[in-house]
């Protein structure tokens, strides 16, 4: 039996150790060199892994709180680490569009630079959906309440 802490944050080093690899992935040698090198990259990807890892943990924590989850089966944390790994890693190698924003350099008022939905539709979405995974997960493998 784990407590909703330690699937959390299973859940959580899951992801982080999956954005590591896709890192150390993309460093390979047969791939171009990063233009800052390869330990800057490394340590960027450390640190983007840290914060990813505790937004998971965090979110899947709140998802088995609202599920009212108590204790979960190992076999609960497994599959709620298969569907986080199996989505959020899809997601992650999915290219994202990109468009260049031109700023004016030449000392007009400059306007408001516009963030793309795309990208707060993404950020919602990595703390949204390990939060309906770990609720969907608990509330059909629950442990049931003590009769005690």
């Amino acid at each position: 039996m784990l407590s909703p802490w330690k699937v959390s944050w299973l859940g959580g080093a899951a992801i982080g150790i999956l954005v590591i690899a896709y890192t150390v992935h993309g460093m390979l040698p047969a791939n171009a060199p990063p233009p800052g090198g390869r330990a800057s990259m490394l340590i960027a990807a450390s640190v983007a892994a840290l914060v990813l890892t505790a937004v998971v943990a965090t979110s899947v924590r709140i998802g088995l709180y609202f599920a009212g989850c108590k204790l979960l089966h190992a076999r609960g944390a497994c599959v709620i680490l298969g569907i986080l790994v199996a989505v959020l890693g899809i997601l992650g190698i999915i290219p994202i569009p990109s468009h260049a924003v031109v700023v004016p350099m030449d000392g007009t008022t400059p306007t408001p630079i516009e963030i793309p939905a795309t990208l707060w539709a993404a950020i919602v979405g990595i703390a949204a959906i390990p939060a309906g995974v770990a609720y969907g997960v608990a509330r059909f493998l629950r442990v049931p309440a003590s009769a005690a």
